[in-house]
């Protein structure tokens, strides 16, 4: 049973009643205190049914979903002009590309753009590219 995800010194615990989240926060509280961890109580946040965590937005009963911040940040990306600004782009948009069905076809015409030796040209298909993703 899955019910925490920690990367570095920030863990997450999601549950999906309020009796089964109490019984997972003692489990990882155990955990921690038999591995001689100790949390900081002013970084902590409680039972929230709605938390932000490495750039995505966990919401109680829905799951996961890119934060505000991220979308408007892509919502406000200018196409690219260069190769420079196509890796540019795929790099921030890899982020959450877990989160997008077919992203790998999907980023197929513009990672094109980025070969070695290939002459940059944004063609209708880099545009059609660009428009799905964003």
């Amino acid at each position: 049973e899955i019910f925490c995800f920690a990367y570095l010194d920030d863990i997450i615990i999601f549950s999906a009643t309020p009796e089964e989240h109490d019984r997972h926060v003692t489990l990882v509280l155990e955990a921690l205190e038999r591995a001689e961890l100790h949390l900081k109580p002013s970084k902590c946040v409680w039972s929230v049914p709605e938390i932000e965590f490495l750039g995505f937005t966990a919401v109680a009963g829905k799951g996961i979903r890119m934060s505000d911040d991220k979308l408007q940040a892509l919502r406000e990306w200018k196409r690219p002009t260069n190769v420079k600004e196509v890796r540019m782009f795929l790099g921030t948009i890899n982020f959450c590309s877990k989160m997008m069905p077919h992203f790998a076809d999907n980023a197929a015409p513009l990672n094109s753009l980025t070969k070695k030796g290939k002459a940059f040209e944004w063609t209708e298909e880099c545009e059609r590219s660009w428009s799905r993703m964003m």
